[in-house]
């Protein structure tokens, strides 16, 4: 079978945890011998472990300064995927609802195409957030355009419960839709040395430098535990359109001495600094999944999180106890103390976790489910 993967960025040029995952779900599917074509905005245009990237834009995607997404980059996008598979005989596409107008390119198409469409919705925005995100004029027209993609999307894949039970309410011939949960997103082979008697004094920060990701209260946050006398260093990866003002603030803070800001950090990198942090500091008010939540549990790092009600990492349950019942400084702070004092007892829970998720909410298992519905 000849499979269409749509989605405009890829891993590991662009880094984040969706990316991450699409790279898996198209090597996987190639080593289950389908023949894979990975269409994408990011500029890549060559074979990678048996996947065939195309890119269909002139120019690689990116944010608009204030970190929002162009449209016209988008709809751009959405096009070129259009035409690309009116012209090419394609079995089956898998497509991302980021960016959400992609998914009209894969569906004007198919009407004219015999062929298995699957449309993945990692997370559902509300209204409220569309208005935060894009203004009170464009806000409600871009909610509009998302309810009608749900209605146009037949087979739906989701990871967790809030976006299953959001894609249900909003999805109108209710009976005719086809809402698919998936196993999960986490690794399926690892082995876990937990040193209790190990006392690890870093926080690190992982992921996209970005408005919701709130990378600038915990700096300020981070500032106020130095402050109570702690004494190790502040890992702050990532990379996004608040890079330079982050820079701005680690001065304006004064705490050039505590705080390092890695761009584009490697993976061995990233495990380098997992090995010195006893918390991921994940102040994030919105996650589809909560990837860089995963990641740190499978090293054996606990996340600090903030119960808003559009982060669904909080559905993971890894460490209940270290969710923040409001985003003040001063709650963050009490988990931060709780959690530097209580390392042993922590590390073991999130062991736990990870050794249940190892056999129930694999990558793998993921992909088996996809490829059965791709071929249903």
């Amino acid at each position: 079978m000849r499979i269409a993967i749509v989605f405009e960025s890829v891993f590991p040029d662009y880094k984040g945890g969706i990316e991450r995952w699409y790279m898996k779900l198209s090597r996987g599917l190639t080593e289950k011998g389908h023949s894979v074509v990975y269409l994408n905005a990011s500029g890549i245009n060559e074979f990678r472990d048996g996947v065939e990237y195309i890119c269909l834009t002139k120019n690689p995607w990116a944010y608009k300064k204030g970190g929002v997404r162009s449209k016209r980059q988008a709809l751009s996008y959405s096009f070129a995927v259009f035409n690309w598979l009116i012209k090419n005989q394609i079995s089956a596409v898998y497509c991302s609802s980021v960016p959400i107008l992609s998914i009209f390119g894969v569906f004007f198409s198919g009407i004219f195409k015999n062929r298995k469409d699957i449309y993945e919705w990692f997370e559902i925005w509300p209204l409220r957030y569309w208005i935060r995100y894009s203004g009170f004029f464009t806000g409600p027209i871009s909610w509009m355009i998302q309810l009608i993609a749900i209605q146009a999307t037949g087979t739906k894949t989701v990871f967790t419960g809030k976006a299953f039970n959001d894609l249900k309410k909003m999805t109108i011939k209710r009976g005719e839709s086809s809402i698919k949960l998936m196993n999960g997103l986490c690794e399926s082979n690892i082995v876990l040395n937990i040193n209790n008697t190990e006392i690890r004094n870093d926080i690190l920060f992982l992921g996209r430098l970005v408005e919701e990701k709130q990378p600038m209260l915990a700096l300020e946050t981070v500032k106020k535990f130095a402050e109570n006398g702690w004494k190790g260093m502040f890992w702050l990866v990532g990379d996004g359109p608040l890079f330079e003002k982050i820079k701005e603030k680690i001065k304006d803070l004064k705490l050039q001495e505590k705080v390092i800001l890695l761009r584009n950090a490697s993976d061995d990198t990233v495990i380098e600094k997992f090995r010195t942090s006893f918390v991921l500091l994940h102040l994030s008010r919105r996650e589809g999944y909560g990837l860089a939540v995963v990641e740190a549990a499978f090293n054996n790092v606990p996340a600090i999180l903030i119960d808003y009600p559009d982060n669904a990492a909080t559905e993971l349950q890894i460490n209940p106890e270290l969710i923040c019942n409001s985003d003040s400084i001063e709650s963050i702070l009490e988990k931060l103390k709780y959690t530097f004092v209580n390392q042993a007892q922590i590390k073991l829970q999130t062991k736990s976790w990870v050794e249940i998720a190892i056999k129930n909410k694999s990558y793998e298992k993921t992909i088996e489910s996809v490829d059965k519905l791709l071929n249903s």
